[in-house]
């Protein structure tokens, strides 16, 4: 009916073929992309929607060409958007991993993904794992307590604490200078040395680390520390470590070389799980 309406305007309006042509291509190929994006929309493509769209394609006269870039570019962006809203929830769940499958398949889309989103879906499936599933035991060679299991263990820990340090300045007060002869100046005043104090964290020591559902065990090279996790009062995760708060004396800074990420979510679902 649209198409011989506008067969009609044509010749009322005199407008000519190459015009009508060109409007005709740009409304089609609006019309073809929103109905296919809708037929794609719950992450399916049946044979009934296929069939469909191939009949609104020759219905609008769409190119072949065009009709496969549309397809091509609508299916990809899909699976490309359900892959950026995981990346956004920061975790990859075993259902959804199947249902990224099952939407890729169905929309006939092979995934392909580069080095850094495969490594990044990878710490996603970790993430979810940390928080849902039983925790990996370790072996250990520390003593451990009755009924107590061992989670985590990283080597080359800084254990770094906020401590106080005074700082000197060589004198304060009223000064002034007096010209004795060409060249030479006697200075008087009062002069008083001065210091003042300013918390710096500093590091006390670098060893091992355990995590267990009791404890953080701390082994170093000049002294060990133990921290119970009911004497835990909040984390601070930090790109490289946590600094932890305790009931009690100085709240450490844990600082690792890797891993960091895995320490916080282990650490905090002890926490969690303990209350």
């Amino acid at each position: 009916q649209e198409l011989e309406e506008l067969k009609h305007l044509k010749q009322v309006l005199s407008i000519d073929d190459k015009s009508i042509q060109l409007l005709h291509d740009r409304i089609g190929e609006k019309i073809y992309k929103k109905s296919f994006e809708e037929a794609v929309a719950d992450g399916r493509l049946t044979k009934e929607e296929e069939i469909f769209l191939d009949k609104l394609e020759n219905d609008l006269k769409v190119s072949k060409e065009l009709a496969q870039k549309i397809s091509t570019e609508t299916r990809t962006a899909f699976i490309q958007n359900y892959v950026t809203k995981i990346v956004t929830d920061q975790r990859l769940s075993p259902d959804e991993e199947t249902e990224l499958q099952a939407i890729a398949s169905s929309l006939h889309v092979e995934m392909s993904f580069d080095k850094k989103t495969k490594q990044q879906l990878e710490q996603l499936k970790l993430y979810w794992a940390l928080e849902n599933l039983p925790l990996t035991v370790i072996e250990t060679n520390v003593n451990l307590q009755k009924s107590e299991t061992c989670y985590f263990k990283a080597e080359k820990v800084n254990w770094l604490e906020l401590r106080s340090v005074r700082q000197r300045v060589s004198y304060t007060g009223y000064t002034a200078s007096f010209k004795m002869a060409k060249g030479f100046y006697l200075r008087t005043g009062s002069f008083a040395p001065s210091t003042y104090s300013k918390d710096e964290i500093k590091h006390i020591d670098t060893g091992t680390v355990y995590l267990t559902n009791k404890r953080l065990i701390f082994t170093g090279e000049k002294k060990n520390y133990t921290i119970q996790l009911n004497k835990i009062l909040g984390l601070d995760p930090k790109p490289d470590g946590v600094e932890i708060d305790k009931d009690a004396g100085k709240s450490p800074t844990l600082q690792l070389k890797d891993r960091a990420d895995v320490f916080c979510m282990i650490l905090e679902r002890l926490l969690r799980e303990r209350n």
